[in-house]
């Protein structure tokens, strides 16, 4: 790696944004999840970790943090390629390869493989002038200021811009929070949950809620509630908890990583059966990042929402959950529009 590492970072509601402008030397890529033990700073972690695609350990001891207001929102440039709301008949085969690899995941649900399993895709745009990704990423930091909203840069690994609403962990000294994040619909005044949704949901509550009983204590567990997400909605568990005195938050990280909400259950199996079966390797879309024991904190989010930005190239990704009830048509739409989450911040829709 060399100096041109860097790291903007805003958490959920704050009014300021962070930056880190790490070195080579201090930078570190971690090959699993145990290397971090004991370690603390901004971690940047993939899907699964390889020494290809490793976990990325960016020190703190250099944050800036910026005060200042995040400017007003300036229309983006317009893209060479726009995404009208149907389905373009140039991206006919993108949608027939989507149907035929969902028919392959949906298999492993109906005949009992797994109980859930999620399918990710992602899709391109060509831009006419690539726009600076820091105006993108504090585009983002207006449009959802209740996101977590993270970019990052490194020679190895590329840029990459985040905007998700799902904490995977937040610890303060002993006290810890997480939630189940699942079931989507579009963004409306009166949601209705289908029973497909509310499985998912569930599905998801009740695996982090049983990998939290050896680590923590007095586990609270609120109603699943309606929260907005840019165009779509989810529904959301708050999980309160407190930490076991030698509780291993490491261990916990891992055992959480990744949740039913972007891979399945069972959980190793589904992870594998997606690492080689989608079509394109996730990279760090549904992998995490935040701080990681930073003054006895740590608050990490999940990659859910995100970009990968090269030279005139941006690639977005988006995932969602299949049960035996899922159907290749919803849930086409269901990625499609969690992918306007990005869409908006580089097409001329302001």
């Amino acid at each position: 790696m060399s100096n041109n590492c860097r790291v903007l970072y805003r958490l959920p509601g704050a009014d300021h944004y962070v930056r880190l402008s790490p070195n080579d030397r201090s930078t570190e890529s971690l090959g699993n999840m145990q290397e971090l033990s004991g370690r603390s700073g901004f971690v940047f972690a993939p899907f699964t970790p390889t020494n290809n695609i490793p976990i990325l350990l960016f020190p703190e001891n250099k944050a800036e943090i910026i005060h200042t207001p995040i400017p007003p929102l300036t229309p983006p440039k317009k893209s060479e390629k726009a995404c009208p709301p149907r389905l373009p008949a140039d991206r006919q085969e993108e949608y027939n390869n989507y149907a035929k690899t969902f028919q392959h995941f949906h298999h492993q649900l109906t005949d009992g493989t797994f109980n859930k399993i999620v399918l990710a895709r992602h899709t391109q745009y060509k831009v006419i002038e690539q726009e600076p990704s820091e105006q993108l990423f504090l585009r983002a930091c207006q449009r959802y200021p209740n996101a977590y909203i993270a970019l990052i840069t490194t020679p190895d690994n590329g840029t990459w811009l985040i905007s998700t609403p799902e904490l995977l962990l937040e610890i303060n000294g002993r006290k810890g929070k997480t939630m189940a994040l699942a079931g989507t619909i579009p963004n409306t005044q009166t949601p209705k949950w289908s029973k497909k949704n509310t499985e998912e949901q569930q599905i998801v509550t009740r695996y982090i809620a049983d990998t939290l009983q050896p680590f923590a204590s007095h586990i609270d567990i609120s109603q699943p509630h309606t929260v907005k997400a840019g165009k779509v909605m989810h529904l959301q568990t708050d999980i309160h908890f407190t930490l076991r005195e030698k509780a291993d938050t490491i261990e916990l990280i891992e055992q959480l990583h990744p949740t039913p909400a972007v891979c399945g259950l069972p959980k190793a199996a589904a992870r594998q059966f997606i690492t080689d079966n989608e079509p394109f390797p996730r990279l760090y879309y549904s992998g995490f990042s935040g701080i990681l024991g930073a003054e006895g904190k740590t608050q990490l989010y999940v990659s859910l929402r995100c970009m990968q930005i090269t030279n005139q190239q941006l690639r977005l990704f988006a995932g969602g959950g299949l049960l035996k009830e899922s159907e290749v048509e919803s849930e086409w739409r269901e990625t499609e529009a969690k992918m306007t989450t990005m869409r908006q911040l580089f097409e001329n829709t302001i």
